[in-house]
């Protein structure tokens, strides 16, 4: 039995996996929130784009809609080269405001408008 005393107990050894398991997944994560923030990452609009887009949506059947939808939108387009074109516009469009019954456009109003937005046909 004296060959056997040189047998020692079990020691204990550090076992880190468990925290580099979870660092991993903690990582894994943070990748994949961000991989998804970058991807569905949605442009921002300037309010000139906003207004472009709601004025290439305008029903121009409806006079009176349209007229104030011009009123609200169609300052954001405006530029000081087409600003004097605006005011014209806005004037023009008075008659197709305020009322119960409105008009249809007429041309010159419809090639005014044209010239604002810049379309081919209105």
């Amino acid at each position: 039995m004296e060959a056997l005393r040189d047998i020692k107990g079990l020691e204990k050894i550090e076992d880190y996996s468990l925290y580099l398991l979870i660092l991993a997944g903690v990582l894994f994560l943070l990748l994949v929130w961000t991989l998804f923030k970058y991807w569905n990452k949605k442009k921002i609009l300037s309010p000139k784009e906003i207004a472009l887009s709601h004025l290439n949506a305008l029903d121009f059947n409806d006079a009176k809609a349209c007229a104030y939808a011009i009123s609200q939108w169609g300052i954001y387009l405006c530029e000081e080269a087409k600003k004097e074109e605006f005011e014209k516009l806005l004037k023009n469009f008075e008659k197709y405001k305020y009322k119960k019954e409105t008009p249809p456009f007429i041309q010159e109003d419809k090639d005014l408008l044209r010239a604002f937005l810049g379309k081919k046909d209105v």
